[in-house]
């Protein structure tokens, strides 16, 4: 049975890494993590989306200090939706699923190019979408719309 989403291209947009030479080899920890998306239907249907996803590890100086690595990946990936499949069902899928695989192929994007590193392969860790998209949503959710009074 063929999946009502398709990831049909990914594009790796930015892609920086940086190993911190001044920790020890072989004392890995993960960091700070931090992931973003944006989600948006694109193509010439209403069955095609696009997802960018930026996905920072240690970004800030002094989580740095205390990883292995400083890591900034941008993605965009291209999906589709099989024909006939319910709008109802798109809007539950998308987001949680979408993100789902292109963070998959984040995850082995940054083991791959840190593998042969200071310290050695980087593997991503998992991340709750579902819980993350209801933190975007909620803070979305609260942002004043512009020419809205309060």
């Amino acid at each position: 049975m063929l999946a009502q989403l398709n990831l049909n291209d990914y594009f790796i947009d930015e892609f920086a890494f940086a190993a911190n030479r001044e920790r020890e080899a072989g004392s890995t920890t993960s960091g700070a993590l931090s992931v973003d998306f944006d989600i948006k239907r694109s193509g010439e249907t209403p069955l095609d989306f696009m997802i960018s996803l930026v996905v920072d590890v240690n970004p800030l100086d002094e989580d740095f200090e205390r990883g292995d690595y400083r890591i900034h990946l941008k993605l965009s990936g291209f999906f589709s939706f099989a024909e006939g499949t319910s709008e109802e069902m798109i809007n539950g899928m998308i987001a949680h699923n979408g993100l789902s695989i292109l963070y998959g192929v984040a995850r082995g994007s940054v083991a791959d190019a840190t593998a042969t590193s200071w310290h050695g392969k980087f593997v991503l860790p998992a991340v709750n979408f579902i819980e993350l998209v209801r933190q975007k949503t909620a803070a979305l959710s609260e942002k004043p719309r512009k020419g809205k009074k309060k």
